[in-house]
């Protein structure tokens, strides 16, 4: 296991910064199984159940709907408990709302379902918030692409690897015994965190410290960087819309379900996603991460550009989709490399400046889902592609061109960094 110094560990050797051992972020926010079982393991168990498509389709949206709103209550997660304390916590009291969730009987009590499982991921959301803020305030700058990786990787590993898990569990136990099983899943991993020292802080609630709190979010709102990283989120560029729609379009190919399972779930989902991360993440720290994250997300609309207009043939879908899937995962590392590089080292409001990019993020990639849609709807599979594909490019090309008007360029991150970051040791750390 690679030894890592933690903050307050002794001292460093001259110009390294000490962390704690990045893959531990990885492992603890692989707990919240919320999203994976709405995702993959409830449209099974509801239509299971008699449920029809469209319902389980309303609870699936707003079961996530707490991610784009974790904004409004992230301040929660900067204050009342350790940072370390909200990602325990916070992933309990989910995985016992997803427990009560699953047990619930149905279809007489599907809205109380619904309701737990949405509080299940605001619970979560606050785990989700606290772990953001204790990278940033933990992760020196020269490594923040590498910590992303991990991140990400155990973030999108998590989606096919629990959902799977689930559904799984569903299909070989009584309900009860899955039940108790995808919720003990769901909090594990999240015991990882305790391995990680937190700097002491005041975290006594009081008018004082909500004062400074938005004090600290007002100057940081209108700062140049923040809401030129604000436009860059909320556009089409990187949101990887189309990954959430693959499992769909497999029939468009006639792409048998065995193809389409072994493609976005297990096993080549997880390793194009997961591989993905791990690029997008040496990316990050190697170039300014402005860049870092426009060229993945360029990499990503391409990958769909070229999967819009290649033969619809089942080989088309099982490469097109693995492209997609690794450039997906590029850009999600290069988002959250961006986002703590934005949000800074500030011990008071950490967890708060990474959500409001985070939620920024969540926004672009429900609107982009719709309008792949829409895309579908209107002209096929190749519509629902080249749709992502245009618009992803298309915001790149604007993106470009307004930071040149605006005389801000891409270079985001410092030159010492990425000096730093060119001589650090490979993605093992």
């Amino acid at each position: 296991m690679l030894r890592v110094p933690l903050p307050g560990a002794g001292p460093s050797p001259a110009g390294v910064q000490s962390h704690p051992p990045l893959w531990l972020f990885g492992l603890a926010v692989v707990a919240g199984a919320v999203t994976p079982f709405a995702t993959v393991a409830m449209p099974f168990l509801l239509r299971r159940e008699g449920i029809a498509v469209e319902t389980i389709a309303g609870i699936s949206a707003l079961a996530t709907l707490p991610f784009t709103l974790m904004i409004v209550w992230s301040p929660l997660a900067d204050m009342l408990l350790s940072r370390r304390h909200w990602v325990v916590v916070g992933n309990l009291i989910s995985a016992g709302l997803l427990l009560a969730a699953i047990l619930m009987p149905r279809p007489q009590y599907l809205a109380l379902f619904t309701a737990l499982l949405v509080a299940a991921n605001v619970a979560f959301t606050l785990a989700f918030i606290a772990l953001g803020g204790l990278m940033a305030v933990l992760v020196p700058d020269g490594v923040r692409g590498r910590s992303a990786a991990w991140f990400q990787a155990g973030n999108l590993g998590s989606l096919p690897l629990l959902g799977g898990l689930a559904l799984w569990l569903i299909e070989e136990m009584t309900l009860t015994h899955a039940a108790v099983a995808i919720a003990l899943v769901a909090f594990l991993p999240s015991l990882a965190v305790l391995f990680i020292k937190e700097p002491p802080r005041s975290v006594a609630p009081s008018r004082a410290v909500f004062g400074e709190m938005f004090h600290e979010i007002r100057i940081l709102l209108p700062r140049r960087q923040t809401w030129l990283g604000l436009l860059l989120f909320l556009s089409p560029l990187a949101a990887g819309a189309a990954y959430n729609l693959f499992s769909g379009i497999g029939v468009d190919y006639q792409a048998s379900p065995r193809t389409v399972l072994l493609v976005t779930g297990l096993p080549g989902g997880v390793i194009a996603m997961v591989a993905g991360a791990f690029i997008g993440g040496a990316i990050s720290d190697r170039v300014p991460r402005r860049t870092s994250y426009v060229l993945c997300g360029s990499v990503m609309a391409l990958a769909a550009a070229a999967m819009a207009v290649a033969p619809i043939l089942p080989g088309t879908f099982a490469i097109g989709a693995l492209a997609y899937q690794v450039s997906c995962g590029m850009s999600w590392a290069a988002f959250s490399a961006l986002a703590l590089e934005l949000s800074g080292a500030d011990p008071m409001t950490a967890g708060t400046r990474m959500a409001l990019f985070t939620s920024a993020s969540a926004a672009a990639a429900s609107y982009m889902t719709w309008l792949d849609g829409a895309g579908d709807q209107a002209w096929g599979v190749r519509g629902l592609l080249g749709t992502d594909a245009l618009l992803g490019l298309v915001s790149a090309a604007m993106l470009v061109v307004l930071f040149r008007l605006l005389k801000e360029p891409l270079r985001s991150t410092s030159a010492r960094a990425v000096a730093e970051a060119a001589a650090a040791p490979p993605l093992a750390g």
